[in-house]
């Protein structure tokens, strides 16, 4: 490894990348570094008896988690609603329509 590259993994090791672990001041910071925030979104919804409801959400939030570190950017709280569409009709979907 470089000596840069040390220096940057150094600096990434003890940042926030936790929108909601964040005060305004570090949220400043970030804005004025470059601003690169994401967005996880996933619906709440039936995959059947072996799957938890938001397993779309947790995957959409683990890739923003590994996103974040290789791009400076921070992860925002995640949204767990969507048009669920087909799996509307099962106990536990939560389905928003526009």
């Amino acid at each position: 490894m470089l000596e840069s590259e040390e220096k940057d993994a150094a600096a990434r090791a003890g940042r926030k990348i936790l929108a909601d672990t964040m005060t305004s001041v570090e949220m400043a910071a970030h804005r004025r570094r470059n601003g690169i925030v994401l967005l996880p979104v996933g619906s709440f919804e039936m995959h059947g008896v072996h799957v938890g409801m938001s397993c779309d959400t947790f995957v959409t939030l683990a890739a923003c988690r590994v996103l974040a570190e290789e791009w400076d950017a921070i992860v925002m709280p995640p949204i767990h609603y969507t048009f669920a569409g087909a799996t509307a009709p099962f106990p536990g979907t939560v389905d928003v329509h526009p």
